[in-house]
């Protein structure tokens, strides 16, 4: 299982990051999602609290809202077909707390919507963000701006 966090500001705002090292198949896309890999025994919340800490400095404590928004299981490759993603939103109270931890491999920033908006146009998120958004135009008749703001 991953968590898969896609982090706002009140201001409807999304942090994005740019992948410069680590993965092949994801250096130079971007990704609106932040976490990683449930370790066994965590419960669902303590993943993605332990997974939002280590990767962007983000505690419970920094949220003002946390819903879990659905599920990814995308089997159109094998590293794809043998992980689950859970989809998190989750608001911060003060966007000055997230920054990405591991700068040799991520840059990161808060983004317009307007931006987003072209980025996931022009396909260049990662697949699972492509797919997140995807859903996030649907449930809002195809407006990210009143998803983001949600």
């Amino acid at each position: 299982l991953v968590m898969y966090a896609v982090l706002r500001d009140e201001s409807g705002r999304i942090f994005t990051t740019l992948r410069r090292g680590g993965d092949g198949r994801l250096v130079g896309r971007y990704s609106i999602g932040t976490g990683g890999h449930m370790q066994p025994a965590e419960t669902f919340t303590e993943a993605l609290f332990r997974e939002l800490a280590e990767e962007v400095g983000v505690t419970p404590d920094d949220m003002t809202t946390l819903s879990r928004a659905g599920y990814i299981l995308d089997d159109s490759t094998l590293v794809n077909s043998v992980h689950l993603g859970v989809v998190w939103m989750v608001t911060v109270k003060d966007p000055d707390v997230v920054k990405v931890r591991e700068t040799e491999k991520l840059s990161g920033e808060w983004t317009d919507v307007d931006v987003v908006e072209t980025l996931y146009q022009s396909d260049s998120f990662e697949p699972w963000s492509m797919f997140v958004l995807e859903k996030m135009f649907e449930n809002s008749e195809n407006s990210l701006k009143k998803v983001a703001k949600e």
